[in-house]
């Protein structure tokens, strides 16, 4: 069995009861803080009072959004459907979930995990694939987690045996039975032909070329970009050369600012993406969340989720809010263009590593974890598709 000393968090399950331990660096033991007891089972079942989400619990949830811009994210979400509805309401799922149930097994959630948020990015020269969005990482229940990867899956592809060969690899790897299941070479990208593209298709060597998708920014607004990002120090000696608004409605960072920076260094050329950051949808749960910075909290997550860093991946204050800034020299797969077969096989290595990352902070086995997922993924998802067909104009 694979052992792991960690120096932050771990949590213990013993069949048919369990303990868990939870150090004080993710919660703070306080007269606050929930008290940790054991019980005859690992994972509660999930309840609710109604069968959809009130609109104003997406509103409340969302409150750092201005009006307009919350209406735009709306109205994008229930455009695409109901997989892209869950998957922009980040902060509605755990404040939803925290409402009517209560966990103990609290470890460093990836917050929004789902098919989309994997793939290949470049540490420094290797080509690694990963969960590849942090932004709402941060503590919560290990089962709120997980659920929101496979209720994501089963929105996807509705494909029951396929859903049942991914929970299963999940649950094997999580209750250490097997190794996860290895990215398919034929997938894996070449990162700097990427680069190269990307420079090649968005510029002209020395701006950003305007299009629907890159806007331009205004003089005094860019200026006052590139002092305030370049006195971070986060570029090194890399100079930014030009910078581009990138305007986005839906998904999970719908409605908060983003811009790409086209970047020189000795190296050669580099497009980084510039992003405003929110407050994790994780901590819209009723759980007590570590007092970090984004940064420092990202830096947590990165130790456990891909022990390293690639060159640039850190959240920066700038003009009195976060934003998190990272290489667009990054890939992943288009779903849509993939095989039944390297569908299931791309599947099946995103859940290897999803069960690897929470295998970090589990010992032993979680009792019924494959039928306690079944249940209620099957809640979810009909939670989730009443309440899109609910508001859907």
């Amino acid at each position: 069995m694979k052992k792991l000393i960690l120096g932050l968090l771990v949590l213990f399950f013993i069949s048919p009861t369990y303990a868990r331990l939870i150090q004080s660096e993710f919660v703070k033991q306080s007269t606050s803080a929930r008290k940790v007891q054991s019980t005859e089972t690992s994972l509660g079942n999930v309840v609710f009072k109604d069968t959809t989400i009130p609109f104003s619990v997406f509103q409340e949830t969302y409150q750092h959004l201005t009006p307009s811009a919350f209406e735009q994210k709306m109205n994008g979400a229930l455009s695409e459907g109901p997989l892209m509805f869950f998957r922009s309401f980040v902060n509605t799922y755990y404040f939803d979930l925290a409402k009517t149930n209560d966990s103990p097994n609290l470890i460093l959630c990836l917050g929004d995990a789902h098919p989309e948020n994997f793939g290949f990015i470049d540490f420094k020269g290797e080509t690694r694939f990963v969960f590849n969005d942090l932004d709402d990482s941060g503590v919560c229940p290990l089962e709120y987690d997980t659920l929101r990867y496979f209720t994501a899956v089963d929105l996807a592809f509705n494909d029951k045996n396929l859903l049942e060969d991914v929970i299963k690899e999940y649950v094997q790897v999580t209750n250490g039975h097997k190794e996860p299941t290895k990215i398919a070479k034929a997938l894996v990208p070449n990162l700097e032909k990427k680069r190269k593209k990307n420079l090649e298709k968005n510029t002209n060597g020395k701006a950003f070329l305007t299009s629907d998708e890159l806007l331009p920014v205004p003089a005094p607004i860019k200026n006052g970009l590139i002092l305030e990002i370049t006195k971070t120090g986060v570029l090194g000696t890399s100079e930014i050369l030009d910078i581009a608004e990138v305007p986005r409605e839906t998904g999970g960072s719908g409605g908060l600012r983003r811009y790409w920076l086209l970047v020189r260094s000795p190296q050669g050329q580099d497009i980084l993406e510039l992003k405003e950051m929110s407050r994790p949808g994780v901590s819209y749960g009723t759980w007590q969340q570590p007092s970090w910075t984004q940064n420092q909290r990202l830096e947590k997550v990165k130790k456990y989720a891909w022990n390293d860093s690639p060159i640039f991946y850190h959240a920066i204050r700038i003009q009195n809010h976060d934003f998190l800034i990272r290489s667009r020299t990054k890939d992943s797969v288009s779903l849509s263009k993939l095989s039944g077969t390297e569908l299931k096989a791309y599947l099946l290595a995103q859940s290897g590593w999803f069960a690897s990352y929470h295998r970090n902070f589990v010992k032993g086995e979680i009792p019924n974890l494959e039928q306690w997922l079944k249940q209620n993924l099957a809640l979810m998802k009909s939670r989730y598709a009443k309440t899109f067909n609910s508001l859907k104009p």
